[in-house]
């Protein structure tokens, strides 16, 4: 990719300093893409009003058209942006540009309906008549889309410009336009003998550019006597007044003329002689001496505005050269900065280097105490395999799987729960199970609970203790074929749609919640709780469906909320009790979810401390799949983002800052583009999710939730916002949640590489154990032996009460490291490993 398309791609995602730095390090504005479009064209297409200035500022092509023959204020205008529409009228862009359509700009605002847009355009005497290729003027074009009122604001001056032309035709008057602070042509010598042609625009590009920066000087209304132009007859006068005086005419007719506005404020005109904002020239037997004085002070007026044009001008180039020779004052001590920070990290390696031979020898007890540990049956049988496949240890890459295959047999293949009934079969209350308390589980104070989306109960089936959840299904009174049961507007299918099922067919993981049995059943019993689910504020009879959606699950003890209140409580700060092995297994685990939910085209957009459970392990366990969406087809195609609706999260940690942003713009209109796939807009947010809830959970209490955030008129956050965590925690801990949490998704690591990072700084090579690459896959399969020396250890079975923190660390590490292990490739394990270990973060 070229260094240009840098500045493209800063101009898309809306980063206006980086604009302007690529700009000043002589990037140029006139860079193309594939499709011929311009950076300002983005921006235009963005509605960036502020990169839009500035690469005007720096000398963009206002006209410059795309491959389909657009231009940036097409792009404004048919996407509403009318800031961005003023800018570029105002910066001298042709407004009759037509595209390989036909299309004008005005086409497009009056096709989508944007009427403000509209009048601007109205006022800057846009062409109103111009067809396009269909043969339609902007007002067909709105009234076709049903934009009335745009399309007979549209008629209505249509028909005022053909009737004004006529009035023209059928009177002894000529007009000129009438352009604020500009002054009559420079050949006019005589107000007695002035021959005017046919109006021009004639344009100054520094008057134009700071126009909005002057209050000019306004004409005259009142005439200018004879003693008034005493002074511009003077010697030395100014000689744009002197070129006027009457003495030096020699040509002076029998007829003169006056310039009259507003409708006669001299006495000498009738308001039929000012219309739609011209001067006219009228004849008159007089010769009127106050227009020579009129005219002068106009010039004098001109004259001061161009030299206060390049006073400023010279300003703005000093400001200019002194931001340059502070950027490069900055640059130099940047550089100086880096030079140290260096030279603090070689030192402080060379340290450790030094530790770490110390500190082989003092370890060496530690390995004899592992090797106590092993047990031989599971060496045995890897290597019974190895040699039924005729492989041995040698260190390569097949006998590694050999041995990964025996890892996942032994200690990753856990008894899925079992169905506790079969599929689809009605379960009912007091037959099938009994209902455990009169309120859900979900029932937390006297008041409603508006828009829940389901009802949560505890119930006893066969003398164990279950959770049931019944999806929302209501019922819309006003609509037809209510009275047979139909939910209200295909309730769960439009807003749950296949979704809800997602677990049940979802591969099986440990940390994502188990269905142990679904059906479709009767809400008779239930309908008391109907108020429940139906908001307050509500104004459509609704009711409970007859029928909706169960499932049943396992009951847990606690959830991670929970957890973590009571440990915030118990303990003080700022670790609150938690050991660094706790939450980095922890974290690995619900990263690991994320991932299986990534790989199966799934995205749960409603990952919260409330929606993750701990079952007697402290295992999380993912659950409340009631906001989750899949990504693809049942073919595997991507689907595409055709509507901003589609982005959604449950919750505020879960809005990333893209889902902010695509919610807003929604897809791309313009047909030359490559559509968004949900894939690329979910792509890193589950991910997101995690870690802002892990910021709000060991984050000290009186911090509250600082966390930065982006909305509608703050689309981005800056990166430095982001609150630091405490010194207690790991550093590669601090690193892991901070890299999922940047504004930019493309500047944030996968969910993929943290579980990794998380992983290794769990279970990475102590003291020399693996010195160079060649060596990962022989010492992978040495770890993966020493797991299964210690097989008796790997398999988590179920206990009656919950493990203490401790506890949990230590039944987990052996099948988390099984884990990582099996999922991690040699050269994988080497490249996460130097990464780590170069940045101090192990």
């Amino acid at each position: 990719m070229c260094e240009n398309d840098d500045l493209i791609e800063a101009c898309k995602s809306g980063y206006c300093d980086k604009v302007v730095n690529l700009l000043q390090r002589n990037f140029t504005v006139h860079v193309r893409d594939s499709k011929q479009a311009t950076p300002l064209y983005y921006s235009c297409c963005h509605g960036y009003y502020d990169i839009s200035r500035v690469l005007i500022q720096f000398g963009s092509e206002i006209n410059a058209r795309v491959q389909w023959g657009s231009t940036a204020l097409h792009a404004a205008a048919d996407r509403g942006h009318i800031d961005c529409v003023k800018l570029l009228i105002h910066s001298g862009a042709d407004l009759s540009i037509q595209n390989n359509r036909g299309d004008t700009a005005v086409h497009l605002c009056a096709y989508r309906g944007y009427i403000e847009i509209v009048k601007v355009f109205i006022q800057h005497d846009t062409n109103l008549f111009i067809k396009n290729n269909n043969e339609k003027t902007p007002s067909d074009e709105a009234e076709g889309n049903n934009h009335h009122n745009t399309a007979e604001l549209l008629r209505q001056n249509m028909i005022a410009i053909q009737t004004n032309f006529g009035h023209i035709g059928n009177q002894q008057i000529r007009e000129i336009p009438l352009q604020a602070n500009r002054s009559l042509p420079s050949n006019v010598h005589s107000p007695a003998s002035m021959s005017i042609p046919p109006s021009t625009p004639q344009k100054n590009d520094n008057f134009v550019r700071y126009s909005s920066d002057l209050t000019g000087f306004t004409r005259q209304s009142v005439p200018i006597t004879h003693t008034d132009l005493k002074a511009y007859n003077r010697p030395n006068s100014h000689p744009s007044a002197n070129q006027y005086r009457p003495e030096n005419d020699q040509r002076r007719s029998e007829k003169s003329y006056t310039f009259i506005q507003n409708g006669g404020q001299n006495g000498h005109s009738s308001p039929e002689k000012f219309r739609n904002g011209r001067l006219n020239m009228i004849d008159n037997n007089r010769t009127p001496l106050h227009v020579q004085g009129r005219v002068a002070m106009e010039s004098f007026a001109e004259t001061l505005q161009i030299q206060l044009v390049k006073k400023i001008e010279e300003c703005d180039s000093k400001d200019k050269i002194i931001k340059q020779l502070t950027e490069t004052i900055q640059t130099q001590n940047d550089k100086l900065t880096a030079i140290n920070l260096a030279f603090v990290r070689v030192k402080e390696e060379n340290e450790k280097l030094i530790k770490s031979n110390a500190s082989d020898i003092t370890d060496s007890s530690s390995l004899n105490e592992r090797i106590l540990q092993c047990k031989h049956q599971g060496i045995l049988d890897a290597l019974q395999l190895l040699k039924q496949r005729n492989h041995s240890l040698s260190g390569d890459e097949h006998s590694l799987q050999s041995l990964k295959e025996v890892l996942k047999t032994r200690m990753l293949t856990q008894a899925q729960p079992t169905s506790l009934d079969v599929p689809n079969k009605e379960w009912k209350v007091g037959k099938d199970y009994i209902l455990l308390g009169d309120k859900p589980l979900n029932y937390f104070s006297d008041e409603d609970r508006d828009g829940s989306c389901s009802l949560v109960f505890l119930i006893n089936h066969k003398k164990k203790e279950y959770v049931l959840k019944m999806m929302t299904n209501l019922i819309n009174l006003q609509a037809n074929q209510h009275g047979e049961g139909h939910s209200m507007d295909q309730f769960l299918l439009q807003n749950f749609g296949p979704e809800h099922d997602i677990p049940i067919r979802l591969p099986h993981h440990p940390n994502v919640v188990n269905i142990r049995h679904f059906y479709m059943g009767a809400t008779d019993r239930f309908k008391k709780f109907m108020n429940l689910l139906i908001p307050t504020k509500i104004d459509v009879p609704i009711e409970m469906a007859n029928r909706t959606s169960f499932l049943v699950m396992d009951k847990y003890p606690q959830t991670l909320k929970s957890f973590m209140i009571q440990q915030r409580s118990a303990f003080s700060e700022p670790s609150f009790g938690l050991s660094a092995n706790f939450i980095l297994q922890l974290l690995y685990q619900i990263l690991s979810a994320v991932h299986h939910l990534q790989k199966n085209g799934v995205v749960h957009r409603d990952i919260k401390a409330d929606n993750i459970f701990l079952d007697n392990c402290l295992r999380p366990v993912l659950t409340d799949f009631g906001f989750a969406k899949t990504l693809t087809y049942q073919d595997g195609s991507p689907v595409t983002l055709t509507d901003g609706r589609q982005v959604f999260a449950g919750n505020s940690h879960a809005w990333a800052p893209e889902l902010t942003r695509f919610s807003r713009g929604g897809p791309l209109t313009d047909r030359n583009e490559e559509m968004t796939t949900l894939q690329q807009v979910y792509g890193k947010t589950d991910a997101y999710a995690v870690s802002r809830m892990f910021y709000s959970l060991i984050r000290p209490i009186g911090d509250g939730d600082i966390f930065p955030q982006s909305s509608i008129s703050r689309p981005h956050y800056e990166n430095s916002d982001i609150p630091e965590l405490p010194g207690c925690y790991q550093r590669g801990l601090c690193w892991i949640l901070r890299n999922l949490v940047l504004d930019d998704p493309v500047q944030r690591i996968s969910e993929r590489k943290a579980v990794l990072c998380a992983g290794m700084m769990l279970f990475y090579p102590r003291n020399c154990e693996l010195r160079i690459e060649s060596d990962s896959a022989t010492y992978c399969q040495a770890r993966i032996l020493s797991l299964l020396s210690m097989a008796d250890k790997s398999q988590i079975k179920p206990v009656g009460q919950s493990l203490t923190m401790e506890q949990s660390v230590e039944a987990l590490t052996p099948v988390l490291e099984s884990d990582f292990l099996f999922n991690i490739s040699p050269s994988e394990f080497w490249e996460t490993f130097q990464y780590l270990k170069m940045r101090d973060l192990l």
